[in-house]
């Protein structure tokens, strides 16, 4: 702060003997009345005007122009330093974040090879299931097959009985006679009692 100060007041100085060369010649050339060789001395006095301009800013200016540019130099350096960090963190950023990715992307693949085999697996478990049920059902079907062919068979005795029984029935009332029942009534009677 106090380097910008000591700059300002070497500047002032120099800016007001700018300011006077360049308003007295302009002032000069507004009044355009005058002899003739007064285009030649208002040029004269512009080179030495300027002559003595570049010799105050040379001898008074240096200096602080110098400290200026080398002030702005070092900001600028700063400035680049800042930016060149700023892009080497950016760059590891976009490291970590590349890394992460393809760290992302495998773990993907992971994920999804184990998904797979996971649903191969109960697929194998599904299809194991249903063939263990088809075979239940296969042989709850063989039962109940064996079951109803036992149970027509035995319909079939009984049916088969009944009608014998029914034939044989039918043929004894008819060739047994009243009397040949009272004897098989005693004969009966007579081996229930002893």
């Amino acid at each position: 702060m106090n380097q910008l100060k000591k700059h300002i007041k070497r500047l002032v100085p120099i800016l007001m003997l700018i300011l006077v060369v360049t308003v007295l010649p302009a002032a000069a050339a507004a009044e355009e009345t005058g002899p003739a060789w007064r285009g030649t001395y208002d040029e004269i006095m512009l080179w030495v005007n300027f002559a003595i301009l570049a010799f105050l800013i040379f001898k008074y200016g240096r200096t602080p122009i110098k400290d200026f540019l080398e002030g702005q130099k070092y900001t600028i350096e700063k400035e680049i330093m800042g930016f060149e960090k700023k892009r080497d963190s950016v760059a590891e950023d976009v490291r970590l974040a590349e890394k992460a990715l393809e760290e992302g992307e495998a773990r993907f693949a992971r994920i999804k090879e184990r998904i797979i085999n996971q649903g191969e697996r109960k697929k194998a478990a599904t299809i194991e299931d249903a063939m263990q049920q088809s075979r239940m059902m296969i042989e709850a079907a063989e039962r109940k097959a064996d079951s109803k062919i036992v149970n027509a068979i035995r319909n079939f005795r009984i049916e088969l009985i009944d009608e014998a029984m029914d034939k044989a029935t039918q043929r004894l009332t008819k060739e047994v006679t009243p009397d040949d029942d009272a004897q098989l009534l005693t004969s009966y009677m007579k081996d229930t009692l002893v």
